[in-house]
């Protein structure tokens, strides 16, 4: 019996399939977990493509840990062994595509082709020690990041933490996460006060002070930005379905 099949854990997650097509299954996926530490490995059921849409957890797979949110979208491979925790309270709610293996194949080969066009010539790639250190680092600065998304720590507090110059720190988060730290720190806002809308936040004012906007202003502009449309107009696309 596995982590996920124990009865207490069967008890913290919900899993709903919203609908069935053409070897796909999109899965709304709930689980009500507090801070636990790592988990025995869990084997995949399916091939999945998984969209954190809220809260945090962390997913070691080979020896590296990756800390998921709602700026992450992950991949899963079928009967793969994965291991499981929730570092921060609150679990997490996520939409799971479950794919079938030929959809898995031609998603494999895209995702293969990307990672390829944009990864640097092999003689520039740093020796396997320091990718490593570089992406902990990386990792654990998304950690204290989610932790106070309001008022997350500046790039000088992290740099200390880590004993490093903010140029350096501010360098490694880019290459290892793609984005610089500010707008990962923007993106995660962005995602957050997504979900909050979309439940059942009603005041732009108390939300945007309470994810740490300067004000009603800043919260709409650094939202437009990363959805394309003012929270208001959000909310009403997303409540009216």
């Amino acid at each position: 019996m596995s982590f996920a099949e124990m009865p207490e854990c069967r008890a913290l997650q919900r899993r709903e399939v919203l609908c069935e097509s053409l070897g796909i299954s999109v899965v709304d996926f709930r689980c009500r977990a507090s801070v636990e530490p790592e988990g025995p490995e869990e084997p995949n059921a399916t091939h999945s493509i998984v969209f954190v849409r809220r809260g945090v957890f962390r997913r070691t797979y080979r020896g590296e840990t990756l800390v998921a949110d709602p700026t992450h979208v992950l991949f899963f491979n079928a009967a793969e062994p994965y291991r499981y925790a929730h570092p921060l309270p609150g679990g997490d709610e996520c939409t799971i595509l479950a794919i079938d293996d030929a959809l898995a194949e031609l998603t494999d080969e895209a995702v293969r082709a990307a990672y390829r066009a944009r990864e640097p010539r092999a003689e520039s790639q740093p020796p396997p020690v320091a990718v490593r250190r570089a992406r902990d680092m990386v990792e654990v600065a998304k950690l204290a990041v989610n932790e106070l998304v309001a008022s997350p720590p500046s790039l000088g507090e992290l740099a200390r933490r880590f004993d490093c110059s903010p140029f350096h720190l501010s360098r490694t988060f880019h290459r290892v996460a793609g984005v610089s730290l500010r707008r990962y720190i923007g993106r995660l806002r962005a995602s957050v006060a997504a979900e909050r809308l979309a439940a059942d936040a009603d005041d732009l004012t108390a939300l945007a002070l309470d994810l740490g906007y300067a004000d009603h202003s800043h919260f709409t502009n650094a939202f437009r930005q990363e959805w394309g449309l003012p929270p208001s107009q959000f909310r009403a696309r997303v409540r009216a379905r």
